[in-house]
């Protein structure tokens, strides 16, 4: 996960020092790094904008656009908090994962680096071009000066405060922080759960190359005991990150619904068009990639039931039975503060909770008389630039 976490250091959002370090040992949280000072900075700022876009629209009333940006700045300073929170127990949690990963020493190696690099590469190159065309397609036309572009682009923050050039700059960089969290959210749960279910798959490769053969009863009792290692291990990181899934999930499906919703719109120009396509594909892409790594968590931990089955009899004995019912008993999955559990089933689920409330918007868009005006972006906001038309 190492370029994951290059990349959080460029962010401002997971202030972990020794990440080029060769093993966990050198990770270190601190404080009073600059990494944290950043941390602390960019949260801090993000809450009070989540704060002054809430009471805009308890001023102003709520509309799709206003519910949008309430949803999108808390999302973002709960998820600064989380990985804050987070990356106090960075070093703990990476310390126990590599003592799994001693523990399976011999096993057939899985190598999945180059997944995660390629993933992370498209990520931050995907959300970079959509935030760039957003500042290009979502410019009114009709803004000819810079402080007219900051005041109409960044009515949250200077329906608050009196306008200067320098603030102007700072929320267009406190901007750029958001969308990069947003996205590296995401980014972060993909690469650790393809990582933790790396580690399944490594057990599998190992159960299916002595599949059919008689091995004795401390065989089985010494992958019955690596079996509950990456149990716990998954627990673990459930327990650390399901706050972070929670916030993911319920931000993307907002804003699928939303996007969605606004296809059913006339495009103003081609260019429009073609950013909001790709915008929303970009969109739907993370979502999916999220949930489908973090079920492969639980598919894999599931896989060594079919050659359990398949023990010769000649070697079936307790620790085979022991291993056998924790596997088919035990729920091995990420969550979102479980309230769910993450599974290939569950896009279906969501999928129709997605066509349900699609329907419900349509229904309201076609009895408000505002509707296209309070969907209507002329120029790339604080937030709404990478998210709506």
């Amino acid at each position: 996960m190492r370029p994951v976490l290059l990349v959080s250091q460029f962010i401002g959002v997971f202030p972990i020092c020794g990440v080029l370090g060769s093993d966990h040992t050198q990770l270190k949280y601190s404080k009073f790094s600059f990494k944290s000072l950043v941390s602390m900075t960019v949260m801090t700022a993000t809450s009070v904008l989540a704060a002054t876009t809430t009471l805009l629209v308890i001023r102003e009333g709520l509309t799709y656009k206003a519910a949008g940006d309430i949803v999108y700045t808390l999302a973002n300073a709960s998820s600064m908090i989380a990985f804050y929170n987070l990356a106090k127990r960075w070093k703990s949690l990476m310390g126990k994962w590599a003592a799994v990963e001693d523990s399976m020493a011999g096993l057939p190696t899985v190598n999945v680096s180059r997944s995660i690099q390629i993933l992370t590469a498209y990520v931050v190159c995907a959300s970079m071009c959509e935030h760039t065309m957003a500042i290009l397609y979502n410019r009114s036309p009709c803004i000819i000066s810079l402080e007219t572009y900051y005041k109409e682009c960044f009515r949250h923050v200077f329906s608050f405060t009196k306008y200067a050039l320098w603030k102007g700059i700072l929320a267009s960089l406190l901007g750029f922080y958001m969308v990069s969290a947003w996205n590296f959210t995401d980014l972060f749960l993909m690469t650790l759960s393809i990582a933790l279910s790396s580690r399944f798959k490594q057990f599998n490769l190992e159960l299916e190359s002595i599949m059919h053969l008689d091995m004795d009863a401390k065989y089985w009792m010494k992958m019955r005991g690596i079996y509950n290692k990456l149990a716990l291990l998954t627990k673990l990181v459930d327990a650390n990150v399901s706050t972070l899934i929670w916030i993911s999930f319920i931000n993307n499906l907002f804003f699928v619904c939303l996007q969605l919703l606004h296809t059913t719109d006339p495009f103003q120009s081609i260019p429009k068009m073609i950013y909001s396509i790709i915008s929303f594909s970009h969109l739907v892409f993370r979502a999916c990639a999220v949930c489908m790594t973090a079920a492969d968590v639980y598919h894999s931990s599931k896989a060594p039931m079919a050659i359990l089955f398949s023990v010769p009899s000649s070697s079936y004995n307790i620790e085979v039975q022991r291993m056998t019912l924790q596997v088919s008993m035990e729920n091995l999955s990420l969550s979102g503060c479980r309230f769910f559990f993450i599974t290939r089933t569950l896009m279906l689920t969501v999928a129709g909770t997605i066509a349900t409330y699609e329907i419900v918007l349509l229904q309201f868009r076609n009895i408000s008389p505002d509707f296209s005006e309070t969907t209507a972006i002329n120029c790339t906001g604080l937030y709404s630039d990478d998210i709506y038309e």
